[in-house]
């Protein structure tokens, strides 16, 4: 159903944009619309979507139970696709949450799994919130590698949004520990 997957990448495309809102408004249509179909496979690839985007309304609970029952939902149907980006969106929701070693331990469980099913797509996302995780952990070194790893994974690949991200959380990184001329020139056009 070409609709249902243009509704999950739009989802996609609203937690990007950080819209919690329009994604569960466009998850709810989705679910709706998978629902009087029967297709099962892009409300499952939505449900931790929807877990995200109400830990970023403050529903922190809420969503990380969706999120954490969309992850086991794909683990039973043995669905790997997308996996390394769900962990990144599970680490993100407990990075909020102040739940570090849970988060920690979600990034690099998304790192094994990009390495062993070569979905490296999200690999500058992941290096970009390991640097926010290792940050909170008080680990500046741990910090500085993540974000100049991610700076150069997101280069490479020529992934502009990825590069302004990992741009910003670097300098930001940098002002934090006084090293305010280089943020500069780390944002410098």
């Amino acid at each position: 159903q070409p609709l249902a997957f243009a509704l999950l990448f739009s989802t996609i495309i609203h937690l990007a944009r950080r819209e919690p809102a329009e994604v569960c408004r466009v998850f709810d249509e989705l679910a709706s619309l998978c629902r009087a179909h029967g297709i099962a496979q892009e409300l499952q690839w939505g449900a931790p979507l929807r877990g995200r985007a109400l830990i970023e309304l403050g529903q922190v609970d809420r969503g990380m139970e969706e999120l954490k029952a969309g992850l086991a939902a794909h683990t039973i149907t043995r669905s790997g696709l997308l996996r390394p980006y769900y962990l990144v969106l599970l680490a993100g929701g407990l990075l909020r949450a102040n739940r570090l070693d849970e988060a920690l331990a979600a990034i690099k469980e998304s790192r094994a799994f990009a390495d062993q099913s070569s979905q490296h797509s999200y690999d500058a996302e992941n290096r970009r919130l390991l640097g926010e995780i290792l940050l909170a952990m008080g680990d500046h070194e741990g910090t500085e590698r993540a974000y100049l790893e991610s700076l150069e994974i997101a280069r490479q690949q020529g992934g502009t949004w990825y590069t302004l991200r990992s741009s910003r959380g670097y300098a930001s990184f940098l002002i934090r520990v006084g090293r305010t001329e280089e943020a500069r020139k780390i944002l410098a056009p």
